[in-house]
């Protein structure tokens, strides 16, 4: 039986991200010239949202500033109605990490987690073209499961680059490979990752696009799992 301090308590995943902001913007750059399309794009289909917060979903061919700081607007969307890609790749981080309506409703809700960033280091400075001062996010979660929760995530959506391998190519019918979360997304043995349609192609012609990401942009340098008890046991039992 769990002590009486534990009772509503939650785990806490603590991870330390450096971000390679400098080689990212390097990266897509170089990307959205190869691929004939605008870096803003590119940026943004990487992530599934713009610079503003504007999901693609809603947004999908230009930043929409007035929808990315509502908090409401901007995430009152689904992924079902996007089957091609063409709003948002399968691989973005934001499909990765919450399909939402890409699976079974009740089966996204039980490996849903509290979440918040807290980010750290300077700015890039102007012609900072190679990482010169350590920068990132301090990112923690909160669940009732670690397992079943934060590193389901990471496992099965965010490292799985078949997830979600049931969806079809809606002009070929075969299997879609959507390839890593390009955020977070770690490949085994720390190999090359990939992710499917950085542009957006389908279905017209049989152009396809593939984004190969050689090197990672977020780098774990320090992690932990924690207990945090409730506002209730700090107040009543803790004391």
């Amino acid at each position: 039986m769990a002590a009486p301090w534990m009772r509503n308590g939650s785990y806490m995943v603590f991870r330390r991200l450096e971000q390679k902001v400098p080689e990212f913007r390097k990266f897509v750059a170089e990307q959205a010239a190869r691929l004939g399309m605008d870096r803003e794009l590119l940026a943004a289909r990487i992530v599934g949202r713009w610079r503003s917060g504007a999901p693609l979903e809603r947004a999908p061919l230009r930043d929409n500033p007035r929808l990315g700081p509502d908090p409401q607007r901007n995430n009152d969307f689904g992924f079902a109605g996007d089957p091609s890609q063409r709003k948002c790749p399968y691989a973005a981080h934001i499909r990765k990490a919450y399909p939402r309506d890409d699976i079974a409703l009740a089966e996204a809700q039980r490996h849903r987690i509290v979440r918040a960033g807290i980010p750290f280091g300077p700015e890039v400075a102007p012609g900072e073209t190679t990482t010169k001062h350590s920068r990132g996010l301090m990112f923690v979660c909160y669940q009732t499961s670690i397992e079943r929760q934060f590193e389901f995530i990471q496992s099965r959506y965010s490292n799985n680059p078949q997830f979600v391998g049931d969806k079809r190519r809606p002009d070929e019918g075969i299997p879609v490979a959507p390839g890593f979360d390009p955020i977070v997304g770690q490949a085994q043995g720390g190999g090359a990752r990939a992710m499917d349609e950085p542009a957006p192609n389908y279905p017209i012609g049989n152009r396809r696009s593939k984004l190969e990401m050689p090197e990672p942009f977020v780098v774990l340098t320090a992690a932990g799992y924690f207990f945090t008890p409730s506002i209730t046991a700090l107040r009543t039992v803790l004391t």
